[in-house]
């Protein structure tokens, strides 16, 4: 059964959101489930999550292709990429992303505008997820190098995590887990399409209004044809379209199903001889990895720095010279790649207006100078 995908859905707003994880899908426990509790639904969302209920229990793998573009409104950026994905019961999944051609005028995929200049289009990077629900092996083609990740660190990656798209949206969406989990909206029901708003509840069962995610179903197959995840406090967005939807209903030889389908022309894992293991560090417990800031605006720094769990304080660097811009970050304290505690702070030092003869750094505990 193939699903073709050629309906896109158009933002009218350029306010960008910001990428939230969706292992908020992820199961809780036992004494968790006991505080949910369901919210009362529209008999016509009742009917729309028990026929996903019903299409998703049917499906013992799928596989297809996908385009993906995370959005930054502070940065001005678009990092897209495409692939393939397989995903089968059990947390056995497989998400392979390409190098995409990058086509400014592409129609396929949404456009974004500041001050009417276009978004700058950057790749995410070639990589592979091959998770066989003890850990995930990541494989970086371009540096033939590859990572063994244990699934508890796996919880904590973000932009590049196999898990953003959740297998729970093709798999095992119960119609009592899903109204533990979500505050559901039944936007659309068409013979073209299904359209859900969700808002994640937390574990003691209160809306997380920060939080926002659009999954548009196939009316026949109640897959997802579109997952759009957004978190306004961060001002990233993230766009999922999923094209050549492949389905299996009862159980077959998974190499043999997936021989050919990826590139590497491998089944189910990739032939690593030739790559060489590459250690992970793991993030020390309390520290969060320091972002690099420098080259940005000092507002642009601090907002950063505030959404990756910092404060800041600017420091007046050297004097900025011709063609060097005022409020440029020129250095930071840690440095970028680095870990530090969480919710410590982090030195900026930005480029200054010369006003007097003296060069002596100062520092500045408030950024209202650069307002």
């Amino acid at each position: 059964m193939v699903m073709n995908n050629k309906w896109f859905l158009h933002l009218k707003s350029p306010i960008l959101f910001c990428l939230i994880l969706l292992l908020v899908a992820a199961p809780h426990s036992n004494a968790q489930l006991q505080i949910l509790v369901p919210q009362k639904t529209h008999p016509d969302l009742e009917e729309v999550l028990l026929n996903w209920q019903n299409k998703a229990a049917s499906y013992k793998a799928i596989r297809g292709s996908f385009k993906r573009s995370l959005f930054d409104r502070v940065l001005s950026i678009e990092k897209r990429s495409e692939g393939k994905f397989y995903f089968e019961k059990q947390a056995v999944s497989r998400f392979d992303t390409y190098e995409p051609i990058f086509v400014q005028s592409d129609k396929s995929y949404n456009k974004f505008e500041t001050k009417g200049l276009p978004y700058k289009v950057i790749s995410s990077g070639a990589k592979k997820w091959i998770n066989n629900s003890q850990e995930s092996i990541l494989v970086n083609d371009k540096k033939l190098t590859f990572e063994i990740v244990p699934i508890d660190l796996i919880q904590k990656k973000s932009h590049d995590n196999i898990m953003e798209i959740p297998p729970s949206f093709f798999f095992e969406m119960t119609v009592v887990r899903a109204k533990e989990l979500f505050e559901i909206k039944l936007i659309e029901n068409s013979k073209n399409h299904i359209i859900l708003v969700l808002k994640p509840f937390d574990i003691n069962g209160r809306n997380i209004n920060s939080c926002l995610i659009k999954v548009v179903l196939n009316h026949k197959t109640y897959l997802p044809k579109e997952v759009q995840i957004s978190f306004p406090r961060r001002l990233q967005f993230v766009y999922y379209t999923f094209e050549e939807v492949e389905t299996q209903k009862t159980n077959v030889d998974r190499n043999l199903w997936l021989k050919g389908f990826f590139d590497d022309n491998c089944s189910f894992y990739p032939d690593l001889a030739q790559y060489k293991q590459k250690e992970r560090v793991r993030q020390p417990i309390g520290m969060k990895l320091v972002p690099s800031i420098t080259g940005l605006h000092a507002s642009k720094a601090e907002f950063i720095l505030k959404r990756s769990g910092f404060k800041t304080r600017f420091v007046a660097g050297p004097y900025a010279e011709v063609g060097e811009k005022i409020f440029e970050v020129c250095g930071q304290d840690p440095a970028a790649e680095t870990f530090a505690k969480e919710g410590s702070t982090v030195k900026v030092f930005v480029l200054s207006r010369r006003k007097s003869a003296s060069n002596k750094t100062k520092d500045l505990h408030s950024p209202s100078f650069i307002r």
